[in-house]
């Protein structure tokens, strides 16, 4: 059996979802501490009437656990960070729902934004159809998942094109060929993956 190396060619970018994660939940437990120890020292100044401590000290907490809570909603910590490699030959993603690929073994793309807020990032998720129906799904548990999936997208699309294209010269039915390339909006709500305005490359 061939390696994965064989089969993809040689890696051009690696996406560690790990690091980002190590990042977010030592961010979290330095807030989380630094608040936790601000309070009780807030409480017996406060108690004490020593308002030019007591006060400080007590915004302090609020504003680190305010901090926390921000960072959790915004990068929604996780235990186990995906890694997914890039190769010339094809797509490599670790964890849950991973696997190994070739560019040619992929038939669709389809991406998804979810808005974050008034001035907040858009989670994005990609979802990459195989040829034998299995679904891998790009989300924001790999770091920089938009270059990733934009990357993935042209690759697959630079196939399925002349692919198409051929079976359109060769006078095959339409049903037979891969579909083109198309961009459909839609207003919904929703997590994650489903529901998003969401497009098909």
């Amino acid at each position: 059996m061939a390696s994965p190396r064989d089969r993809l060619g040689e890696p051009v970018r690696i996406f560690d979802g790990r690091a980002a994660a190590r990042r977010t939940w030592a961010w979290l437990a330095l807030l989380c501490l630094a608040a936790a120890a601000l309070v009780p020292a807030a409480v017996v100044y406060l108690h004490a009437r020593v308002w030019w401590v007591g006060v400080p000290a007590l915004l302090l907490s609020m504003g680190y656990a305010a901090a926390a809570g921000w960072i959790a909603g915004r990068d929604r910590p996780r235990f186990r960070g995906r890694v997914a490699a890039l190769h010339t030959g094809g797509l490599a993603v670790t964890g849950q729902g991973g696997g190994a690929r070739t560019w040619d073994e992929f038939v669709s793309v389809t991406v998804a934004g979810v808005p974050g807020g008034p001035g907040g990032r858009v989670r994005w998720c990609f979802t990459v159809v195989a040829d034998d129906g299995s679904v891998l799904r790009l989300g924001d548990d790999i770091p920089d998942v938009r270059t990733l999936g934009v990357a993935v997208a042209q690759e697959v699309t630079a196939r399925i094109v002349p692919r198409l294209l051929t079976s359109v010269e060769a006078g095959s039915p339409s049903g037979s060929a891969p579909s083109p390339s198309t961009w459909t909006a839609s207003r919904r709500t929703a997590s994650g993956c489903r529901g998003a305005p969401s497009g098909t490359w």
